[in-house]
Parts: C-alpha cells; sequence; structure tokens
C-alpha cells in the first residue's frame, strides 16, 4: 500500500493537460512506476502519441524550429532556399523518429542526432588520438573527463561532453543546412564533418558574444561561394579542364591528365588527422588549425585550397596489377615454407656423406636460413613506404635496410668462414691444445671470432624476424589498418585467457587452440612427407644430373683450364636443369599445402562431428529406448488445469499427435512411400532402418536424438 500511494503521489506530474515544450527538452511519455532505475514504465497508448505528433507538428512548435533553421543559416551564410528545403527535411526526420520512440521527444532527438552525428563523433575521437603528439595544446584544449565514462568502461569524444536536447537539434540543423548545399562534397565524409567542427565552434562563440538577432550575420551565399565552390575547383580540374556550354564537364587531354588522378578518397583522407590539417592555410600563409577554435570558420573563406590538397593530398590508392602486393601480404606463408623447406634439406643432407660440404653438411645452409626472417620483414616495411608514401613508413624503411644490410654481411662472413675453414678443423678450435702440432691442425684464431661474432648477429636478427610470426598491431601511420592484424588472437591477447572465476578457458582461447591445432596437423604432415619422399627425390635427381657433367671432377683434373670448364654449354644445361628441378620441388611444396588441408579437414570434421553428436546409425531402437524418448515429450506437454502430471493417457495423445505430423511431414515431402507410412504409423520408430529414403532415416534419427541428446537441447 505504501508502494501504491508513492506511484499515486508521482503519476500527476507526468499527467498534466498541457505538453512540455519542445525546448525543454522533457518527455511526454514513460511515466516512471518505481523507485528502481530499471522500473517498468507505464504502459503505451497511441493517444499519447497522436497528442506529441500534434503537439510538434503544430504551428507554433514549426515556427520556432523555422527561426532556429534560419538564425543558423544566416550566421553561416547560406542560401534562403536551402534554409527551406531543411527545414522541411529537419520536420520529416524529426516527426519519423518520434514516432519511432512512441512520443518520446528526448530519446527522438537523441536517436536522430546520434544517426546524423555518430561518424562525426568517431572523426573527433580519431583525429585527437592521431594528432595528440603533434597537436597537443589543441588536444588538450578540447579534452574533458567524465567519471561515469570510468565507471562504464566505454570510450567516449575526448572533445566534449554530450550536449543538451536543445543543443542535440541545433546541431542537427547546422549539420542539414551543411550537408544541403555541399553537393559532391558529400563524398567526403570527414570533409563533412571538419566543415561541421568549425561551424560549430564559430556558432557558439558567436552566441556567447552576440547581444541582438543582427549581430553576426555572414555574407548571403558566402557558404556556397567562398567555401563549397573553391573545394569544388579543385576536385574538378584535377580531371577536368572546363564545362561547356551545354553543362557538359569537357576532359582533360591526356598530356595534361595525372598519371593517377585523385579522386574524392585522395581528397577525403586529407581531414582524416590533425598532422594533414595543420597545413591548412590562407592564402596570407596564416595556418586554420592555430587559429583559436571559434575563429576558424572565417578563415575557410580565404584559404588555399590548392596548395592544400597539393601537400596534403597524395593518390592512395593506386591499382598495379602485379604480383607485388600478392607477396608482400602473403610474405609470412612464404617465409614459413622456405624454413621448413630449408629445415627438411639440413635433416636430409647430413644423411648423405657426399653432401658434406668441407664437413659442415646441412649446416652450411643455415646462415642463409637464418637471414630469410630478417629480409622478409625488410621486403614487408619496403612495400609499405612504397605504397602509403608516409614519412614514419619510409624511415622505418631506411632503418630496416641498413639493419638488412648488416646481416647480409654477417651471412656471407659466416659462409666465407665455412668455405675456408673445414667443419673438423674448426672444432677442433674449441678444445683446449697444448702442443705445436695439434694448435696446426686448428683454425686461424681470426676465422673463429669472425664466424661467433656474425653468428651471434645472425641469431640476434632471428629474433627480429620472429616478429614477423607475431601478431601484429598496425602503427598509427599505417595505410591499411588490418595490415598483419589478426583480430581473434589480439583479442586473446588483450584479455584473460580462462573465464573469470572459473578453471573453463575462454572461447576465443579455445578457438585459437582448436586453430593452431589444426594448422599444426596440417603442417606436420606436409613436412613428414617432405622429409620422406620429396626432399630425398630432389637430392637424388641433383645427384644424377650432376653425374651427367661432372664439373668438379673434371676442373680438379686440369687445375689451370679448370675455370673454362664452367663456361661449356654441357655445364651451364646441366646448371639450368639443376635450377628447374629445385624451383619445381619447391612449387610442389608450396602446392600440396592446398592437398593437406583438404585431407586433415575431412578427418577433422568427422572427428568433431562424432565428438559433438555422436555416432548416428540407422538401427532398430530398444523398447527403452522408445519409452526415454517418449519420456522426453513430458517435458513438452503442458500440464492439464487440475492434473499433478501430464498423466499417461495425456503423454500417449501428445505423443501419438507429435508422431504423427512428423511421419505426415515427410510423407508430403516425397520422403516416405504410402506402405512405409502406414506402417510407422502402426509400429513407431522400431521400423526406421526399413525405411528406403536415407534422407527420411536421417531425420528421424536426427529427431530421435534432439530428445534426449544433451549436445541438442530444446529450442523452447
Amino acid at each position: 500500500r505504501a508502494r501504491r500511494r508513492r506511484i499515486a503521489r508521482r503519476l500527476p506530474q507526468f499527467q498534466a493537460a498541457t505538453m512540455p515544450d519542445a525546448d525543454e527538452g522533457m518527455s511526454i511519455i514513460g511515466t516512471v512506476v518505481g523507485d528502481l532505475p530499471h522500473a517498468s514504465r507505464t504502459a503505451f497508448r497511441p493517444s499519447q502519441l497522436a497528442e506529441a505528433l500534434l503537439h510538434y507538428n503544430a504551428p507554433a512548435a514549426r515556427e520556432k524550429r523555422r527561426a532556429l533553421v534560419f538564425k543558423i543559416g544566416e550566421k553561416l551564410g547560406c542560401q534562403r532556399a536551402n534554409c527551406e528545403n531543411q527545414l522541411e527535411h529537419l520536420d520529416s526526420l524529426l516527426l519519423s523518429t518520434l514516432s519511432e520512440a512512441r512520443g518520446d521527444y528526448v530519446r527522438a532527438i537523441d536517436d536522430l542526432h546520434t544517426s546524423l552525428l555518430q561518424s562525426h563523433t568517431r572523426w573527433r575521437l580519431h583525429t585527437s588520438l592521431r594528432g595528440q603528439a603533434e597537436a597537443t595544446s589543441l588536444a588538450e584544449s578540447h579534452a574533458t573527463t567524465n567519471a561515469r565514462d570510468v565507471a562504464e568502461r566505454r570510450a567516449r569524444d575526448p572533445w566534449g561532453e554530450r550536449p543538451s536536447t536543445a543543443i542535440q537539434l541545433e546541431e542537427i540543423a547546422l549539420f542539414l543546412l551543411l550537408w544541403g548545399e555541399a553537393s559532391n562534397l558529400r563524398f567526403m565524409p570527414e570533409l563533412m564533418c571538419f566543415l561541421f567542427e568549425l561551424a560549430r565552434s564559430h556558432l557558439a562563440a558567436r552566441e556567447a558574444s552576440s547581444s541582438s538577432s543582427s549581430a553576426g550575420r555572414a555574407e548571403p551565399n558566402s557558404y556556397l561561394n567562398a567555401i563549397v565552390r573553391p573545394i569544388y575547383s579543385c576536385v574538378f580540374h584535377e580531371t577536368f579542364a572546363d564545362v561547356e556550354p551545354g553543362g557538359r564537364p569537357l576532359q582533360l587531354d591526356p598530356e595534361a591528365m595525372a598519371e593517377y588522378p585523385r579522386n574524392y578518397d585522395d581528397w577525403n583522407e586529407a581531414f582524416w588527422s590533425l598532422d594533414s590539417l595543420s597545413k591548412l592555410r590562407t592564402t596570407s600563409g596564416e595556418s586554420v588549425m592555430s587559429a583559436p577554435p571559434a575563429e576558424r570558420w572565417p578563415l575557410l573563406k580565404s584559404t588555399n585550397w590548392e596548395d592544400f590538397f597539393y601537400f596534403s593530398c597524395g593518390k592512395t590508392h593506386k591499382e598495379l596489377r602485379w604480383w607485388t602486393g600478392l607477396v608482400a601480404s602473403n610474405r609470412r606463408i612464404f617465409l614459413l615454407h622456405a624454413l621448413t623447406f630449408g629445415g627438411c634439406f639440413i635433416a636430409v643432407t647430413n644423411d648423405t656423406p657426399h653432401w658434406d660440404f668441407n664437413g659442415w653438411y646441412g649446416l652450411a645452409v643455415m646462415p642463409l636460413m637464418l637471414i630469410l626472417a630478417p629480409l622478409s620483414a625488410l621486403m614487408g616495411l619496403a612495400f609499405e613506404a612504397w605504397a602509403s608514401g608516409d614519412l614514419r613508413a619510409q624511415k622505418r624503411f631506411h632503418i630496416g635496410a641498413l639493419l638488412g644490410l648488416l646481416v647480409v654481411a654477417s651471412s656471407a662472413c659466416v659462409s666465407y668462414v665455412q668455405y675456408a675453414v673445414s667443419f673438423w678443423r674448426f672444432e677442433r678450435s674449441m678444445r683446449p691444445c697444448s702442443d705445436d702440432e695439434c694448435r696446426a691442425l686448428q683454425a686461424p684464431l681470426f676465422y673463429v671470432l669472425l664466424f661467433w661474432l656474425c653468428i651471434t648477429l645472425l641469431v640476434v636478427s632471428a629474433a627480429w624476424g620472429a616478429l614477423e610470426f607475431m601478431p601484429q598491431s598496425p602503427p598509427p601511420s599505417a595505410f591499411d589498418a588490418n595490415l598483419l592484424f589478426e583480430r581473434r588472437t589480439e583479442s586473446l591477447l588483450r584479455k584473460r585467457v580462462r573465464v573469470p572465476g572459473s578453471c573453463r578457458l575462454r572461447k576465443e582461447a579455445v578457438a585459437w587452440f582448436k586453430l593452431h591445432a589444426f594448422w599444426g596437423v596440417v603442417w606436420a604432415f606436409k613436412v613428414t612427407l617432405c622429409r620422406l619422399v620429396l626432399m630425398p627425390a630432389l637430392i637424388d635427381s641433383h645427384d644424377a644430373l650432376s653425374e651427367s657433367f661432372p664439373s668438379l671432377d673434371v676442373a680438379a683434373s686440369n687445375p689451370e683450364e679448370g675455370w673454362r670448364t664452367w663456361g661449356q654449354p654441357a655445364h651451364l644445361v646441366r646448371m639450368m636443369l639443376n635450377l628447374i628441378l629445385w624451383a619445381v620441388g619447391g612449387t610442389i611444396y608450396i602446392a600440396d599445402t592446398w592437398m593437406w588441408y583438404q585431407i586433415t579437414m575431412t578427418f577433422w570434421g568427422g572427428a568433431a562431428g562424432l565428438v559433438m553428436h555422436g555416432k548416428g546409425s540407422t538401427r532398430f531402437w530398444r523398447n527403452k529406448e522408445l519409452l526415454k524418448m517418449q519420456g522426453s515429450v513430458e517435458k513438452l506437454v503442458p500440464k492439464e488445469e487440475g492434473s499433478k502430471g501430464g498423466g499417461e493417457q495425456q503423454l500417449k495423445a501428445h505423443w501419438g499427435k507429435l508422431w504423427s505430423a512428423l511421419v505426415d511431414d515427410m510423407f508430403d515431402g516425397d520422403l516416405l512411400t504410402a506402405d512405409e507410412c502406414k506402417e510407422l504409423r502402426l509400429s513407431g520408430m522400431a521400423k526406421i532402418p526399413l525405411v528406403l529414403s536415407s534422407e527420411a532415416r536421417r531425420r528421424l534419427n536426427f529427431f530421435a536424438r534432439s530428445l534426449f541428446d544433451p549436445h541438442l537441447p530444446h529450442s523452447g
């Protein structure tokens, strides 16, 4: 009773006879009936929505919106016809959103504001974070903190707080006015966000400093003539020379046309960061972004847009039909193939006596394998620097190139030491030796020190290359935010592996382990086949070709004329055939990944099906299982009034209806014959194996498992 009295005291203040004014930002629907925040609201009545629509569409409300729109339009220099059109546009959007919100004015304005300006909010967030290092003062002058944001743990706009309902309505009108005269500039959403941000700051300052309604008015049509047309002129003259008398644009001559003409996406990119916006200057050289926020909008009317687009807007997408992009984006796949292929080569040559490489055997190719990963990373940096043209990307490439040269030089030194000193001499140098005869058999100290110094550098560089296989988030200046970015792995590393308060793994962790286990099986089969079959066959074929023209033996028999042997046609043909042989072997090794993927997928999917659903066989169902299935139906049968349980008769009746409906459905779908349908009606599921249609048997067995299989819970 006390609760009802509290509710009764609250109800009258929401049931007033007069409608709330639009400027007050109050809701006319949704009376609070409880003290808790999640308490329910009063039932919605269609008459309330009708009253709200009539109220906010009344001449008085329309006149207030009209005054608001024309006030903003006069301060920005918009056309009068545009103000009339956008007023009608605003009325239509408001009434439509108000209907969806069931008359809730605050919710309608908030939804409409979010729908139109959500991209602007993201743009402000991006520019403030992106340009924090370059424009600290600008970001800090707008950054605010809200305790509610910290409590809710969600990212919000650092430029300002959420405005009131009246401010939201003004921002909606401002956006529609800017959008109405933007013409083809609407294809540049970041530009529209930039114009909106500057216009909003300008209007806020004018509103605070103006005392009369006539103060702060701009020249008529100045927005179109001084801002929109100069910007579009730069876009237009990129591909067109002029406009013919009939209104048709005249194409530029091929000689005057740029090799890669910029389009709307390229122009739009210039407004995506404060780093590029800082280059925006007026014809007198004044920086637009260095001015106070309230004074930037007037500076746009004298901005040198041609120089800004020339220095800040490069071609962001070049369609080059070559293999560079494919190799660069998939280089880690090729790197993994190269490393495993080299590992198989080392394993096989260690067991091949005549492939001794001066006693080093497979270790002779180890320096080459250690530089593969750093060279792969260097290739990625080179492609990013070439494709984006960003200064940071070019700087990273230059640093990587210097490190790459150091790594290649170290590899060359190690290979030279292996060629000059046999392995047994080098190994003897690692042992203590007291007599002169033993020291004579050791390798020179210079070679030993050079070897270990270079091999240390190679090991360190291999660790750098190992980062190629780690999840990599893009840098702030990355031209492609999805470059080398594994969303699932990054999400797993940001969170806990286990479910809080439980020993179970999170679903992202389970998916990560399944993914790597699957590909681990694929590569295990692949590498095993290469080690046992492919690589021995390649080495045997290489030996057979070498025996056809033994260049080394011929050169050893006549050392003075041995160098002439390498230029003979027979030797060149043999070398060419050897290169073709190893190229074909490498191609086979890369191509058979698809074969092993398909084979593993077949068995993996079958095993997963057995684990999830068990062994589904078409067999006779025992009476015990039939009773268990019928008992499961009891959970789905509603109890009759006055009955403590389902009752045996009631259960049989519902089971009969369910079974008859199932059989009739398959009979109507031409899965059962008339005799089979009759037999199933009489004998039930015990006669499933006698059904000729495999699809009918599959459906019946699935239906049976769905009644008591824990992996197939009841959907109801």
